[in-house]
């Protein structure tokens, strides 16, 4: 009887901190009338805040192209690819721990910064971040998060979340930040015998990850942030209430994938493959998302070969709230597109990488033929619980001269190497144990155990 009763309350009490499993907590979120508008397209021009003149970091003049004109940017004389996402620099910790990191780093106009999504949805923040980010010279890729869509009272009646997405592509075009897919090549194909096709893939998520309804039967109440702060043309209603669809964007998963189409069509190597050219061997590609692509992905996952979620990985107890994060984490069509690009010849080694964010819960794992990343900054109480790691940097994926980089195998960082569920425990007791993860207690998680949260999410 002992024995249970403290199993209970140690349940209980990581389902009330393990809120934190999952990107949970907007800092603001404002409801306003669902607007309706045009699809993406260039926005005007804008004045920039940022911190650096435009014309000492941006190569670029006027407006951007369409996002899906498959338009493809050489990049030469570039060393090492970094990969780094979820910097969420609305947190002053982790402004200051860009800032300071960027400063510290040997960064340099040889060095490529990929960023998958979540900077802020903050437009002068954002602004900001990138210029941080580019301080050192250094070239920056930027894909879109969820919070880049996220529309307030700031902007005009009637912008959906569309619109926002175009104020980001032309600010980071106004900066000299890439969001097209780029031929990243060395100073010279002696020295440097390893080119890089990077290619930034839009999405969003439709449910497809989903994989265990049954706990998700509140899903329409719970509060995701992306619910109120995102919104959509009327091409894009919500599922009904009180189906697994509920409050879904239908079809804006294919809409954001068709935006791919052009640019996965243009592959640069084919014409590259000469007597005089790169060892096809030798090259590699890095596809770049927000969101996650498979169920591989998902932050509870530990077993790559199984089928089916083990509910014995739910051993920390947030079993419903991980089954709800999965329904928002991407889709699997998103992999589905990102697999088109494997050689047809099994024989050919050439590497597909993948690199995405979103989960605020990092990951570097080969699954059938594609390694896939996610080293998210996250937020400062994630670091301080070890859901990321408290040394998290810029990790080093590809280097023109030498080819891919290795890195340890992650799957659940917080269990791995973070001590397990004991260590979780006692970090949950003295990482601001008043906090508002902390203030729910006994009865009311018990009901709500595996289910729901209280906490609106983001």
């Amino acid at each position: 009887m002992r024995a249970n009763y403290h199993t209970t309350m140690h349940s209980l009490n990581l389902l009330c901190h393990l809120a934190f499993l999952f990107p949970l907590l907007a800092d603001s979120w404002i409801t306003t009338t669902r607007p309706t508008g045009p699809s993406i397209q260039a926005a005007p021009g804008r004045q920039s805040v940022s911190l650096l003149s435009k014309s000492k970091q941006s190569p670029y003049e006027g407006n951007p192209p369409a996002f899906n004109d498959g338009t493809i940017t050489e990049l030469n004389g570039i060393h090492r690819i970094f990969a780094l996402s979820d910097i969420h620099s609305d947190h002053k910790d982790n402004q200051k721990w860009l800032h300071e990191k960027v400063k510290e780093r040997d960064f340099n106009d040889k060095d490529l910064l990929i960023v998958a999504g979540d900077i802020s949805h903050d437009m002068e923040t954002f602004e900001k971040s990138l210029a941080i980010l580019r301080e050192k010279s250094s070239h920056v890729l930027f894909v879109p998060g969820n919070h880049e869509g996220w529309v307030d009272r700031r902007h005009k009646p009637n912008s959906t979340s569309f619109d926002k997405l175009s104020e980001i592509y032309q600010a980071c075009w106004d900066m000299g930040v890439h969001t097209k897919s780029l031929l990243v090549r060395g100073d010279d194909p002696k020295n440097c015998p390893h080119p890089l096709w990077v290619v930034p893939l839009e999405s969003w998520y439709d449910g497809s990850l989903s994989f265990r309804e049954e706990l998700c039967r509140d899903f329409e109440h719970w509060p995701w942030v992306d619910f109120i702060r995102c919104h959509w043309t009327p091409d894009f209603p919500t599922g009904p209430i009180g189906t697994p669809d509920a409050r879904q964007p239908m079809g804006l998963v294919d809409y954001f994938l068709k935006q791919n189409e052009p640019m996965l069509a243009n592959n640069p190597f084919p014409s590259m493959f000469t007597p005089d050219g790169p060892d096809p061997l030798s090259t590699g590609i890095v596809t770049v998302s927000h969101f996650l692509p498979n169920l591989q992905s998902l932050p509870d996952w530990k077993d790559l070969e199984a089928t089916e979620f083990d509910d014995a990985w739910f051993d920390h107890g947030a079993g419903g709230m991980s089954a709800k994060f999965a329904k928002v984490a991407g889709s699997s069509k998103l992999d589905d597109q990102i697999r088109t690009l494997l050689p047809a010849d099994k024989d050919d080694k050439r590497r597909l990488i993948h690199v995405f964010g979103h989960s605020h819960r990092p990951k570097d794992f080969e699954y059938k033929g594609i390694r896939y990343i996610h080293n998210p900054l996250g937020k400062p109480r994630e670091r301080a619980l070890y859901m990321v790691s408290p040394k998290v940097d810029f990790q080093l994926i590809w280097d023109t001269r030498t080819g891919e980089i290795e890195g340890k195998r992650v799957l659940r960082l917080w269990e791995e190497q973070g001590g397990g569920l004991e260590a979780l425990d006692k970090r949950l007791k003295t990482v601001n144990p008043k906090g508002r993860y902390n203030k729910h207690k006994g009865s009311a998680f018990n009901r709500q155990a595996n289910t729901t949260t209280t906490t609106p999410t983001t």
